[in-house]
């Protein structure tokens, strides 16, 4: 028991005594912020004119509100691929709902 307590001491006494290295001097390197690329605003500009565009002649599919909601996270995320992906994916919802509303009612 004497021998632990002793061992334990003189193992804390060593672990005080031991110099400790030199930190290392920290390098700041500065990378510019991403920025969202030109395609990228251009397609999400026009994703939001189209769905405002069907949200006003009520043809508006939940699924491109929700596509639209995905792609602005990803606008302020500075993803401009994810964007530009989710943008297109929007038009091309908009251009079916409204080619939909111009269809004849079907008829059973």
């Amino acid at each position: 028991m004497v021998w632990a307590a002793l061992a334990t001491l003189m193992a804390g006494c060593a672990w005080f005594d031991t110099p400790r290295p030199a930190a290392a001097p920290a390098i700041a390197v500065q990378l510019p912020p991403p920025v969202l690329s030109a395609d990228a605003i251009a397609a999400l500009q026009t994703a939001r004119q189209r769905v405002a565009h069907a949200r006003t002649a009520r043809t508006l599919w939940r699924s491109a509100a929700e596509k639209l909601a995905e792609a602005e996270i990803a606008a302020v995320k500075n993803d401009s691929n994810t964007t530009l992906r989710l943008s297109h994916e929007i038009v091309a919802l908009c251009e079916k709902s409204t080619a939909q509303a111009s269809l004849p009612p079907v008829v059973w």
